[in-house]
């Protein structure tokens, strides 16, 4: 798998602190500032990272209750000036998680 895959893939996962440290490692080494050794240990890492994740369901089941809490995690969030958090072991952007909270709402009401 490529570089660009990988780190695709880590997107994917919403993990953005696999992405940035292998797109970091990825830049060191074409300005030459680390060795392709130091490159693959790196891509193995986070290999392995994201093999754990990818083990765990991703599924949320959405209870009134769920999102309730869901909101508050957001709002601590958002207050707090951060730009992801971590929710049931789930890492949500807080601008994706505006949307979210919204079409959850929508959909709780039965206006979907």
């Amino acid at each position: 798998m490529s570089l660009d895959g990988l780190w695709m893939l880590f997107m994917w996962e919403s993990d953005m602190k696999l992405a940035d440290k292998l797109s970091k490692a990825s830049v060191q080494y074409a300005m030459d500032e680390i060795s392709l050794e130091s490159l693959l240990g790196t891509m193995m890492d986070a290999i392995t990272e994201l093999e754990k994740k990818v083990d765990k369901p991703n599924m949320i089941n959405w209870t009134p209750e769920m999102l309730k809490r869901f909101t508050v995690y957001y709002n601590t969030a958002l207050n707090s000036d951060k730009t992801e958090f971590v929710f049931d072991g789930h890492t949500f952007l807080t601008s994706y998680a505006k949307y979210l909270i919204q079409y959850l709402q929508m959909r709780s009401k039965g206006e979907l």
